[in-house]
């Protein structure tokens, strides 16, 4: 399928903008579509309907935590419930399970972009990238470089508040009491300014996003016809920023075709200048680890190809494509290139040599005992 051998990186990266719901992502999508199309891969466009405001509502947990922590001080039950309510507000939405307070910020619209390789082949590969840009919020990059996981920190921080509350509920109180409450709730207050600068941000060109679209688009090529034993499924979501809501939705929409025992999932994550690196474990807050015979696939594949030093595995502190595929217990992994600038043709190059191999590896170990479809 040579006219998927065209990368069209400069055509994403031209469309500057891509955040979720945004005229600029739905444009990136049919120009996805249109080049899967015109390439002998049928795509489709695929609605969605998300609530992508995670700052606003994490500034709520995070506000409503301070109250509770406040009003503590004289009424400890009652600011107990109040942090209780932040702490378990802000898991759920972090992990994923629950957007709550998410829903009354508004609604937007979104897409994924699907081609899938109809055959009778007893497994399913499906091959995953974002195409939309992350807000580019200089505060909360800040927070993440300072805090490493940002939402870990508030997590944590609720749950030491939550523990001093307990201890005042027991008429435990003091000097010592008092610090340990005060740090972290100062903490959250800092964090306020982040997560609200996160929704007044926009979105740059994300060149390193951009070559993770392609290099999927790339792989829908390399792949047609060379697996035996798996069906490539090329899966392009929207709204991945954040929370990769695009996947959740195209999981949702898939869950009675996609057999755990018969379908694994090789995410693209961003592409830089740097080695080929996977994921050991993926997920906010409490990341999940990948699969067992995925990462140790990725692994033989950098060590045959003496790429051991450079190539390494690594830990994805945030919702990805990936991590939401665990969620549902699919085998799934990451693949991505390492390093601070976006990577060029050479960095996709390398990408999709590795993942081509890969998904070689695991058609050969694994796809000759999946069970037949009935």
């Amino acid at each position: 399928m040579p006219g998927l051998s065209r990368i069209p990186t400069d055509e994403l990266t031209a469309i500057a903008g891509r955040c979720v719901g945004t005229d600029a992502e739905r444009r990136a999508a049919v120009a996805l579509r249109a080049r899967l199309d015109t390439s002998g891969r049928p795509a489709e466009l695929q609605a969605l309907r998300v609530h992508p405001r995670f700052g606003l509502a994490h500034a709520a947990h995070a506000t409503l935590a301070v109250v509770g922590s406040v009003v503590a001080v004289t009424a400890p039950a009652p600011g107990a419930a109040l942090v209780l309510a932040a702490a378990l507000l802000t898991l759920l939405d972090g992990l994923g399970y629950l957007h709550l307070l998410r829903r009354p910020l508004g609604t937007r619209a979104s897409q994924n972009v699907e081609a899938r390789e109809e055959s009778d082949k007893p497994g399913v590969l499906v091959i995953a990238a974002a195409y939309d840009s992350p807000r580019e919020s200089g505060a909360l990059a800040l927070a993440t470089r300072l805090l490493r996981d940002p939402y870990l920190a508030m997590a944590l921080s609720m749950l030491v508040i939550l523990v001093c509350c307990a201890l005042r509920l027991a008429e435990i109180d003091g000097t010592a009491v008092t610090v340990a409450q005060f740090l972290p709730t100062v903490l959250l207050i800092l964090l306020l300014p982040a997560l609200v600068d996160v929704e007044l941000s926009g979105a740059g060109s994300d060149a390193a996003g951009a070559a993770a679209a392609a290099t999927a688009v790339r792989m829908a090529g390399d792949l047609e016809g060379r697996l035996d034993h798996f069906a490539v499924w090329v899966v392009l979501t929207g709204a991945n920023q954040p929370s990769a809501l695009g996947m959740r939705a195209w999981l949702r929409r898939h869950r009675n075709e996609l057999d755990r025992e018969r379908t694994a999932v090789i995410a693209i994550g961003p592409v830089g200048d740097g080695a080929v690196h996977w994921s050991r474990r993926e997920g906010a807050i409490a990341p999940q680890r990948s699969h067992g015979d995925l990462v140790r696939l990725s692994r033989e594949v950098a060590e045959d190809a003496g790429d051991s030093d450079g190539a390494r595995g690594y830990v994805a502190r945030e919702v990805t494509n990936a991590s939401r595929a665990m969620a549902r217990r699919l085998p799934a992994i990451t693949v991505a290139t390492a390093g601070a600038s976006p990577g060029g043709p050479e960095a996709i190059e390398r990408l999709a040599g590795f993942v081509g191999e890969l998904a070689g590896r695991l058609d050969a170990e694994v796809g000759p005992s999946l069970p037949d479809r009935d």
